[in-house]
C-alpha cells in the first residue's frame, strides 16, 4: 500500500539514489514509530498499566488522533476484527501495530495523494469496482476535500455510462487530471491550505525537506526544476516550486484539456459543465461539513445486547428504520445536531428522554463525540 516502495525499486541500479531513498523511507519509519508512541504513552498515563489489554474506544477520544488517522483506524479495525467492537480491547503490541500502520497510510495519503488513494479504492487490485464496499473507502478521505468531490462526480459519470468496473489506470489517468487542475488554476492561498496538513503531520513544522516536496511532486509526475530546488521548504516555496514544476511539464495532453482561466469560479464552472463540482475556494474547511471531521459510526459505542433493546423498544423491531435512523447520525458532523435528532426521533416513537433506552443512546452519540470518558461507553 505505500508509494514509497516502488520508487525504492526505480533506482535500485543507481547506489547514490538508493542510498538516499533509504535514508528517507528511514526518517519516514522513525516519524509514524514516533507517532505511534507517543499514542502508547499517553494511553500508559491514562490506563491502568497492569492490564494486559486496552480498550480501543480510547484512541477515538478527542485530541488523541488527527481525522485522517482516526478515519484509516476504523477501516484497519473493521477489516481486522468484523462484528462488534464497541467493548474490543487489545494488548498493547496490538494497540501500536493497528495505530502505526493507520498512521503510515496517514502519511501515504497526505505525501503521495493520487498513487494512495488510486491503491485503497482498487484495494490493492487492477481494477475500480464501484460497489458500497468501494463507495465506503472513498468516505475516509478527510483532507484534500476536492478528490471526494470529483471522484464522486466522476463515478456518477461512469454509473450513467452503464461501467461498473473501471481499469485502475483510467481512475489513475483522471486523479492525475483533477490534481494538476486544482494545482495549475487554484490560488496560492488555497493550495498552502491543501498543504497545511503536511506540514502539521509533520510536528507542525514551518519546513519541509526536499525529499518530502520531490515525493509529493513525483506522484503528480512532475519534477522539480533547478531553480526551485532548495533543502527546505516553507509553505509558499512550496506552493511555487509545484507552479514552476506544472510550467516545465511536458506532458502532451495537459496544454488542451485545462486551457488557462484567469477566475478560479470561471474554472469551478467549467468543471461543473462536465459534470464535476468542487467547493469554491472561499469555504473554509469548517464549512465543508461532508470532508471537515471523520467520525466512527454511532454503532461502535452500542453493545450487541443494546442494540436489540434499542431495536425492540424504540423501532419495535423495524431493522430497517432502526438503521436508517444510524446512517442519519452518522452522516451527522455536529454534537447538538446529533442529540436534537435523537431527541426528536425518541418523541415520534413515545420514547421518554429518561428512559434506560434513551440514555443509553445518548452516552453513545456524546462517546462517537470524544466527550464522555470511557467507563461510560463500554
Amino acid at each position: 500500500m505505500f508509494p514509497w516502495f516502488s520508487a525504492l525499486y526505480s533506482v535500485q541500479k543507481n547506489p547514490a539514489a538508493m542510498e538516499s531513498t533509504i535514508a528517507h523511507q528511514t526518517a519516514i519509519a522513525m516519524l509514524c514509530e514516533g507517532k505511534a508512541s507517543e499514542v502508547m504513552r499517553w494511553i500508559s498515563r491514562t490506563e491502568d498499566i497492569s492490564k494486559s489489554t486496552f480498550s480501543v474506544a480510547r484512541l477515538f477520544e478527542v485530541g488523541v488522533l488527527n481525522e485522517d488517522t482516526k478515519a484509516f483506524l476504523h477501516l484497519l479495525l473493521e477489516e481486522s476484527f468484523p462484528g462488534d467492537r464497541i467493548d474490543l480491547e487489545l494488548s498493547p503490541e496490538e494497540v501500536h501495530s493497528i495505530v502505526n500502520e493507520a498512521i503510515r497510510n496517514t502519511y501515504s495519503y497526505l505525501v503521495t495523494p493520487e498513487s494512495f488513494i488510486a491503491d485503497f479504492l482498487c484495494n490493492g487490485g487492477s481494477t475500480l469496482r464501484i460497489n458500497e464496499a468501494m463507495l465506503s473507502r472513498l468516505s475516509y478521505f478527510v483532507d484534500y476535500e476536492y478528490f471526494p468531490e470529483m471522484i464522486d462526480e466522476w463515478l456518477a459519470i461512469q454509473l450513467r455510462e452503464g461501467c461498473t468496473e473501471i481499469p485502475r489506470s483510467d481512475l489513475q489517468k483522471f486523479l492525475l487530471r483533477a490534481d494538476r487542475a486544482i494545482m495549475t488554476y487554484a490560488p496560492t492561498e488555497r493550495i498552502v491550505k491543501y498543504l497545511d496538513p503536511i506540514f502539521e503531520f509533520h510536528h507542525k513544522t514551518d519546513l519541509l525537506d526536499r525529499t518530502i516536496v520531490d515525493s509529493f511532486l513525483r506522484d503528480k509526475g512532475l519534477t522539480m526544476p533547478d531553480s526551485t530546488a532548495l533543502e527546505q521548504f516553507n509553505r509558499d516555496e512550496f506552493v511555487f516550486a509545484i507552479k514552476e514544476s506544472l510550467l516545465a511539464s511536458t506532458i502532451p495532453e495537459q496544454k488542451n484539456e485545462f486551457p488557462p482561466i484567469p477566475q478560479y469560479d470561471a474554472f469551478l464552472k467549467e468543471l461543473r459543465d462536465v459534470g464535476v463540482v468542487l467547493p469554491p475556494p472561499h469555504k473554509e474547511k469548517g464549512e465543508l461539513q461532508d470532508h471537515s471531521i471523520t467520525l466512527p459510526p454511532i454503532e461502535m459505542f452500542i453493545s450487541a445486547k443494546q442494540r436489540k433493546k434499542i431495536l425492540e423498544k424504540v423501532f419495535r423491531s423495524n431493522i430497517n428504520e432502526y438503521e436508517r435512523t444510524m446512517r442519519m447520525i452518522d452522516e451527522i458532523p455536529d454534537y447538538s445536531q446529533s442529540e436534537l435528532n435523537l431527541r426528536s426521533v425518541l418523541e415520534l416513537h413515545k420514547i421518554s428522554q429518561d428512559s434506560k433506552v434513551a440514555i443509553r443512546m445518548n452516552e453513545a452519540i456524546r462517546a462517537r463525540f470524544g466527550i464522555t470518558s470511557t467507563s461510560s461507553i463500554q
